[in-house]
């Protein structure tokens, strides 16, 4: 039912101009479009994250840039998804489809990330006029890349640069995609597109990754009123996000490049200079605004907001672990700390410290499993005590139990790993 109301209400939607004010648009958007080789742009980068490490943050320095084309905030997160399930449609209507899919998608952070609401949103109607005359100017070669996967990302692109009017330095600019989450299927499919393409991923001091992490997903549970296990947090799942999202993709590692979160906030131009060298665009000032379409990319955090750098970001927190957590993730992530240059006790260095840890960590109870214990207690427990019904009480209970004891026995395995070989964590950009 939903794929057929999209797809009714994109294929209306350019009905619902009218014809003359729809023609003068297209006419605007000609002759920029002319001198777009939109086929000729070969030339990509993913951004990935690993847990609350500045991806957004990254993406919006990059935006100002006269030699980028992007999307605002998440908005191409979705790409490989859409086409997974509306590939085979032609490309105009790939293309107008696309807004109306993305309304669809899971709010981020409590909101949609998509092309018309938001601090970032641009006219519709200039959008269907952008589709319309690069559809236009190249529809005696639109007709190949119909299905291809490359011409959608390449001509989406295109489309919104013309919306928001913002000219090209080079004939042939980067996309910057945001792939966001880490994922095989996805980078590989990103790298049969886009041959050259290369990953950026963003990182921060382990303790405070983790944190801030945690302490995000609870928020949401907290705002949505959802139960901790419809959501998916838990002890043992933060941990599957925590072992396998700093490593670069299968097989990517020579295309792959790490930056850190601190660095974008206390070394930002000494950052984004090295970043531009890498990936061999011409540095400029404008990269050291933060912005989305030109408009400055405003973050709220606990009453406050800021744009840009603010280095009280980069101070090290952990507010929601308690010694015991601190210990254990000392233990698991030695060789991040170690090799993306943040402080770590030396004796974790050392096989008999983490082999012992190691032992004795069934006696350790997390703030992680605790705080989880008294959500579930709160959302689920009581709610079905209340109810009479005994049997849901319990399950929700076990349910945090069979997490910790699942998170642990987790741990201990990838300790020993690490410690009997050379775990592959992504290399700084340096």
């Amino acid at each position: 039912m939903e794929t057929i109301d999209i797809l009714k209400r994109s294929r209306s939607w350019p009905l619902s101009i009218p014809p003359q004010r729809l023609a003068e648009l297209i006419d605007c958007k000609l002759a920029t479009a002319r001198k777009n080789d939109v086929l000729s742009i070969n030339r990509a980068v993913a951004i990935c994250f690993w847990l609350r490490s500045g991806s957004v943050l990254l993406a919006s320095y990059l935006d100002g840039h006269d030699d980028i084309l992007m999307l605002p905030k998440l908005c191409s997160r979705w790409i490989y998804p859409f086409l997974d399930e509306y590939g085979d449609l032609p490309l105009k209507e790939k293309l107008l489809l696309y807004p109306f899919y993305l309304q669809t998608r899971p709010k981020v952070g409590g909101e949609f990330h998509d092309f018309f609401t938001g601090a970032f949103a641009i006219d519709p109607e200039e959008y269907v006029a952008s589709v319309s005359a690069l559809v236009e100017v190249n529809k005696h070669t639109s007709e190949y890349p119909c299905c291809s996967g490359r011409a959608f990302i390449q001509f989406l692109h295109v489309a919104y640069d013309l919306c928001i009017e913002r000219p090209w330095r080079s004939p042939h600019p980067l996309i910057v995609y945001c792939q966001h989450d880490w994922s095989d299927d996805a980078a590989r499919r990103f790298i049969e597109d886009f041959p050259d393409g290369r990953f950026i991923h963003t990182v921060r001091e382990p303790i405070a990754a983790v944190d801030s992490f945690f302490s995000w997903e609870i928020e949401q549970i907290i705002r949505d009123g959802v139960r901790p296990q419809d959501r998916g947090v838990s002890p043992e799942i933060l941990l599957t996000w925590v072992l396998f999202w700093d490593r670069p993709h299968s097989a990517m590692a020579f295309r792959t490049r790490a930056v850190r979160f601190e660095d974008l906030h206390l070394n930002t131009a000494g950052i984004l200079a090295r970043l531009c060298e890498w990936l061999e665009i011409p540095f400029r000032p404008a990269l050291l605004q933060s912005t989305f379409n030109g408009k400055p990319y405003v973050v709220e955090r606990a009453g406050k907001t800021w744009s840009g750098p603010r280095a009280q970001q980069a101070a090290r927190r952990a507010k929601n672990m308690w010694v015991t957590d601190q210990l254990l993730f000392y233990t698991l992530l030695y060789e991040n700390f170690e090799r993306w240059g943040y402080r770590c006790p030396r004796a974790f260095g050392k096989r008999l410290v983490r082999s012992t840890a190691c032992y004795w960590s069934y006696l350790l109870l997390t703030k992680f499993t605790f705080t989880c214990m008294t959500l579930t207690i709160r959302l689920e427990t009581l709610p079905y005590l209340k109810a009479g019904r005994i049997w849901p009480a319990l399950h929700a209970a076990l349910w945090v139990v069979s997490c910790h004891v699942e998170f642990l026995r987790r741990f201990r395995r990838e300790v020993r790993c690490r410690l009997s070989g050379d775990p592959d964590i992504l290399q700084l950009l340096t």
